[in-house]
């Protein structure tokens, strides 16, 4: 039985590694879509509008956004609470912010748009490939995606169409509050989930990603 249950705490450690790790990637392409100023993914745009609307840090507004999420599931629908959404909550912020002054010198509206084009593609594979990490060891899912993952659940419609309402409305929310829709936006939505099944390909079978999903 203490064989068992060193495995078990063995196997939940790593599963949360790998998912704060999935959360770091994301918040570093969420970094860049900021900082090339060319629009970002549906619910960065949201965040974006609220980092404008009351002038804080992009980060920042990523916390008040997941935040007040949270609670709603909370009191609501309070059998979806998970430790992932939680992960997500604490951390992504911060990591976000952290990325925009370190890559802030290097990286910003004033690169040729070629670059910055090139950026974002970067970013979004970024995106792709740590969402994969972040749901790969079944502790849950973000605060984004909880909201599209409920009302499935709720009208009883797969989740792959839910999301093309939940992208929407953070999208057309986040516009109508003065969030930026670009480029990145378009690129985002044509190419994440295209990547994320790639990286499902190519990283489902290795060892550790094994391991991480016997629980």
């Amino acid at each position: 039985m203490k064989n068992l249950n060193t495995m078990l705490s063995k196997n939940y450690l790593y599963r949360l590694a790998i998912s704060i790790f999935g959360i770091g990637i994301i918040s570093l392409a969420s970094a860049l879509f900021f900082l090339t100023d060319l629009g970002a993914d549906p619910y960065q745009v949201l965040c974006n509008a609220i980092h404008i609307q009351f002038s804080i840090t992009i980060g920042m507004a990523n916390m008040i956004l997941n935040g007040t999420i949270v609670i709603f599931i909370l009191i609501f629908f309070r059998k979806f609470i998970n430790i992932a959404m939680f992960l997500s909550l604490l951390l992504s912020g911060l990591i976000i912010d952290g990325f925009v002054t370190i890559l802030g010198p290097i990286v910003n509206q004033n690169m040729p748009m070629a670059v910055k084009i090139l950026i974002v593609i970067l970013a979004c594979i970024l995106l792709s490939f740590g969402v994969y990490l972040y749901t790969a060891p079944s502790l849950g899912a973000s605060p984004a995606d909880s909201v599209g993952l409920i009302i499935a659940k709720l009208v009883k419609k797969p989740y792959s169409l839910i999301r093309i309402f939940t992208d929407v409305f953070y999208t057309a929310t986040g516009f109508l509050l003065g969030g930026k829709v670009g480029i990145t936006t378009i690129i985002s939505v044509l190419l994440t989930g295209v990547t994320i099944g790639v990286f499902e390909k190519l990283l489902d079978k290795t060892k550790l990603i094994r391991y991480v999903k016997k629980n």
